[in-house]
This record gives structure tokens, C-alpha cells and sequence, in this order.
């Protein structure tokens, strides 16, 4: 019944049953919630995200054959555990399996692209700078907040150190915790929370941060939207 509910969702979106190339799915109890993955042969690319009568939030991801290809080729990890942690329901297997092959390869050599690790090491550098103003120090809640939001991007960079291709993220803790020495684990740990001392803190950036080139982007076409990634 969920499957049938989930190709009727496609069509409501202009989404022609012979236009699907392949869709995947991962329902509850394996999922929080209906999560729908399709590739189509040239339809718009598209995302709906919406609660359904039940309640359940779904999660509907449609993208063409050029841009799901183009999504690999970036090392896109939510395109790539959309094809390796989901189940195949409809489509061509064929296709659907050259896919799975070229997204098993990249979680086997998982790097950051370039242009993305130096914004998110972008990121840890300047909340860092926050985090340690010397001439304007912070109080204990903002310091603590700071913190927190340290986490999400150092996380990020130990994931790409130890080509741990991220799956989602309530499961990160235990990817790391499968790979990373025990101390290296021990002391991230204590950043999660909330426990890392400012020598610690300086240490954990330096050794997965480090130093970053400079970034430049230039938008030579269109200039309607700031963007740094």
C-alpha cells in the first residue's frame, strides 16, 4: 500500500510512470520517517517535504539521470546512501545497479571535495575566532553555544579524515566509534559534550582543520544570490 501511495505522490508531481528510471525508499520502522528517492530519464529535478495524514514526515527527492550522475561525480553523500541504504522498488535494475556500483566505489575512497572541505573548515575558523576573542570575550552560555556549533563541522572533517563515507547523521557517533583509535574517539567525545577544554578545542581544530587557502568565488552570470557553497 505505502509503495502504491509513493508512485501516486510522483505522478501528483508530474512525474510519468514511464519517465521513472528507478526509485528507492526506506519506510519506518527501518526509517523515522518515508524517505523516496527518483530518478527519472528528464523530468525537473525537484524535493517535497511535507507531513502526511498520518502524521509521518516524507521526504520525496526526484532528480533527472543528468543530475543524479553530476551529484556522484561531486561526491554528493545524501545522492550516494539514497542508492546504497535504500531499497529498490520500481524501475530499471540495470541502471539502478551501474548506479549502486559507482556509489559503492565512493564510499570506499569517500573524500571531501576540495571546494567543500575548505568551507567547512572555512566555518570552524571563524567560530573559533569567535570562540577565543581576546579582546572581547564571550560569556559561559554564548561560549557554550559556540561550542555546540563547533561540533557539526569538526565532525564533518574527521568523517572525510578517516574516509568514512557520512550516513545519516544519528548515526555518525558510531561510524566514528567503528574507525577512529580509541583516544582520538575519546577526545572527540568529550567536544560532543561539551567537556573539551580550550587546549583540547585548540588541538582538535589544528589537527583536522589546519591552515586553509584563500577563498575566492566569482559569479561572473548571475549575481541574485550570496552563496559560499
Amino acid at each position: 500500500m505505502i509503495y502504491k501511495n509513493i508512485i501516486n505522490s510522483l505522478s501528483g508531481y508530474g512525474i510519468n510512470l514511464e519517465d521513472i528510471l528507478l526509485v528507492t525508499t526506506s519506510i519506518p520502522p527501518k526509517s523515522s520517517d518515508i524517505d523516496v528517492y527518483c530518478v527519472t530519464k528528464k523530468a525537473k529535478s525537484s524535493v517535497h517535504l511535507f507531513h502526511d495524514r498520518n502524521g509521518i514526515w516524507n521526504e520525496f527527492f526526484i532528480d533527472n539521470i543528468k543530475d543524479t550522475k553530476a551529484k556522484l561525480e561531486n561526491k554528493d553523500e545524501i545522492a550516494t546512501n539514497f542508492l546504497l541504504e535504500m531499497n529498490f522498488i520500481i524501475g530499471d535494475r540495470k541502471i539502478y545497479n551501474i548506479l549502486k556500483i559507482k556509489a559503492q566505489s565512493l564510499k570506499s575512497n569517500y573524500t571531501l571535495p576540495n571546494n567543500r572541505s575548505r568551507i567547512i573548515k572555512y566555518r570552524v575558523k571563524v567560530l573559533s575566532t569567535k570562540f577565543f576573542n581576546p579582546i572581547k570575550p564571550i560569556d559561559q552560555i554564548q561560549q557554550r553555544f559556540i561550542l555546540n556549533s563547533l561540533s557539526y563541522p569538526i565532525i564533518q572533517l574527521v568523517l572525510a579524515k578517516y574516509r568514512i563515507l557520512p550516513s545519516s547523521p544519528k548515526m555518525w557517533v558510531l561510524q566514528l566509534k567503528k574507525c577512529m583509535p580509541e583516544e582520538k574517539y575519546g577526545e572527540l567525545i568529550l567536544l560532543i559534550q561539551g567537556k573539551c577544554s580550550d587546549k583540547l578545542l585548540k588541538k582538535l581544530i589544528d589537527e583536522y582543520a589546519g591552515d586553509i587557502p584563500e577563498i575566492h568565488i566569482d559569479k561572473s552570470v548571475d549575481n541574485d544570490i550570496t552563496f559560499l557553497s
